[in-house]
């Protein structure tokens, strides 16, 4: 997984299940993680349909299930937070749900990934001290 270096709203699937958007700067790298709930599959269309297979996340203000978007402008962040430059981060965590030990394992492995982001897009980030 690699960020970008252009500065300016990334997406990037980064596996796992999930979706992270990010902006950087020099210095700081803010993020919105969205868990990927599953795929759109159109029962009565073509099998070509442009929506086929797009992910799907929780929307935002969803008061039950099946209420999901493919639209992460519309999906509720999972995680938001950041990174700075020093390794230091903030995290919101909203309602993940884990069904057991390998959920919370790979729980850690996207908070550990969303950091590897940020040590691979600040252009100042320090490798002695955010390591």
């Amino acid at each position: 997984m690699r960020g970008e270096k252009t500065k300016g709203e990334k997406l990037l699937d980064i596996g796992l299940g999930w979706l992270v958007r990010y902006e950087f700067e020099d210095y700081w790298l803010d993020f919105e993680a969205f868990e990927v709930i599953g795929e759109q599959v159109v029962v009565l269309g073509h099998p070509e349909d442009p929506t086929n297979g797009k992910k799907l996340f929780r929307r935002k203000g969803a008061t039950g299930g099946y209420d999901d978007t493919a639209d992460p402008d519309d999906a509720e962040a999972t995680i938001s937070g950041f990174v700075k430059w020093d390794g230091c981060s903030e995290m919101t965590l909203g309602t993940p749900h884990f069904c057991g030990r390998s959920d919370l394992a790979n729980f850690a492995a996207v908070l550990v990934a969303i950091h590897d982001l940020a040590r691979d897009t600040i252009p100042n980030f320090s490798r002695e001290i955010g390591a």
